[in-house]
């Protein structure tokens, strides 16, 4: 697994509070329990990898696979 891949998964898990394990083709919709959780997960990682995303972009992702393409450029 990549840098990248464990920054992300350790900011959802973290945000989430998620105890199951989370891979890069986890639904986003199975994680994210509100919407506070939404807006703290991009803040979360936009700062784990020192980049401002999309809002429209970010909120399109499903998969954590999408985020990952967000995050790493």
């Amino acid at each position: 697994m990549t840098d990248a891949e464990n920054r992300l998964l350790a900011a959802i898990k973290t945000i989430t509070g998620q105890d199951r394990p989370v891979d890069m083709d986890s639904e986003l919709k199975d994680l994210i329990r509100d919407s506070f959780d939404v807006f703290e997960l991009q803040l979360a990682l936009e700062e784990a990898f020192g980049i401002e995303m999309d809002n429209e972009r970010f909120l399109d992702a499903k998969k954590v696979r999408d985020l990952l393409g967000l995050v790493s450029g």
